[in-house]
C-alpha cells in the first residue's frame, strides 16, 4: 500500500530546490530533484489518480455490454491499479 492521504508538493529550503511530495500529516513521501519537469505534480496526484481508475475499474465491471475502446482502456486502468498496489 502506499502513504494515505491527499499528497502535496512544496519547496524545500536549501540550494537544491528539491520538491517534496508529503501526505496531509507531513510524512516525506518523495523527493524530486528537478521540480521543473512537473514530476513532483505527478507524484501528488498519485493517490487521486489511483482512485480515479480504482472507479473507472469498478464501474466497469458493473456497467454491462463494453463500447468501443472501453476494453483496451479497462486493461490500462487494471495493469496501473496492480502496479501502483505493487502486484
Amino acid at each position: 500500500m502506499h502513504t494515505p492521504g491527499e499528497w502535496y508538493a512544496k519547496p524545500t529550503a536549501g540550494d537544491h530546490q528539491q520538491v517534496i511530495a508529503s501526505d496531509t500529516t507531513g510524512a516525506t513521501v518523495a523527493l524530486v530533484y528537478d521540480p521543473a519537469n512537473g514530476d513532483a505534480d505527478l507524484i501528488a496526484a498519485a493517490p487521486d489518480l489511483l482512485a480515479a481508475l480504482r472507479n473507472l475499474e469498478f464501474y466497469g465491471r458493473h456497467w454491462g455490454k463494453p463500447v468501443t475502446g472501453f476494453v483496451d482502456a479497462m486493461s490500462a486502468a487494471n495493469a496501473a491499479i496492480a502496479k501502483a498496489e505493487g502486484r
